[in-house]
């Protein structure tokens, strides 16, 4: 790696194994493993994952995730650093980054985007909520395409927003509070990197199926954008093109390629 690579090492991974989709394929992976971009991430039930996101040697910041939580980092080519997430708890604390670090929901209902803060996200089923918790933090209000602006907010300040919009309070909400994860109550732990074997192998468990990827597929189109050519292979399995010809009009950009099969990969892209 170069000094400006920008990787994560996995620190903490408590609970049912975790699993990553790298390229088209599923691997398993356990305390030390690096994760990059361009990374889906998913946590198991009452699993708990701890990042330490870093740029060269410097740790820009330390990212946990909680129980049952799908999470993408984004490839892109500014120097943020971007988390699309489709459901679960995310805390973040932006420890010395050179860049700012946002949190994107898919709903679209909400996020956050910090320098130097520290905040909590959480993805649920028709609502996100936000719990700004110290530092410098700022409420992100996505719109349908994956894009959105930001608004202010302050420390110690509760916003959720759903069906009934936006809202905030003073202070954490206590439904909020009772269902946080329990290792998110305390500062996120740091510097644990540096114990653990960082370069451990992701164990590969199998192809993607349809369904390990059926969710992100309908996600917001700035989120999937390369998927096509990503999950491209895949179309020479039979199971997993039946599956995306029948929800062709959630994700119509396949169409092209689902039906010209002059066009389909003739090797394998592992």
């Amino acid at each position: 790696m170069t000094s400006t690579t920008r990787f994560a090492v996995l620190s903490v991974a408590e609970g049912p194994p975790a699993e990553v989709i790298r390229g088209a394929v599923v691997y398993g992976v356990t305390r030390g493993a690096l994760i990059r971009p361009g990374d889906l991430i998913e946590s198991g039930p009452g699993g708990l994952l701890i990042m330490e996101i870093r740029t060269g040697t410097v740790t820009a910041a330390i990212v946990g995730l909680g129980p049952m939580t799908r999470a993408q980092w984004a490839e892109q080519a500014d120097a943020g650093i971007t988390l699309n997430v489709i459901k679960g708890w995310v805390k973040v604390d932006t420890a010395s980054p050179s860049a700012p670090l946002e949190v994107r929901s898919s709903g679209p209902l909400l996020g956050a985007v910090s320098h130097s803060g520290t905040y909590v996200l959480h993805v649920g089923a028709g609502a996100d909520q936000v719990f700004y918790e110290s530092g410098d933090v700022a409420l992100w209000l996505p719109v349908p395409d994956g894009t959105g602006t930001t608004a202010t907010s302050r420390q110690g300040e509760f916003t959720a927003r759903g069906a009934g919009g936006l809202r905030s309070r003073r202070g954490v909400d206590p439904a909020f509070l009772n269902e946080l994860p329990g290792a998110f109550r305390d500062p996120l732990p740091t510097g644990l990197a540096d114990t653990v074997h960082a370069n451990t192998e992701p164990q590969r468990i199998r192809d993607v199926t349809y369904a390990d990827i059926a969710d992100w597929l309908t996600a917001p189109l700035e989120w999937r954008r390369g998927f096509v050519e990503r999950f491209r292979p895949r179309l020479r399995d039979t199971a997993f093109r039946r599956a995306l010809d029948a929800r062709i009009s959630v994700h119509p950009e396949w169409q092209p390629l689902l039906h010209a099969r002059s066009t389909l990969p003739t090797a394998s892209a592992h």
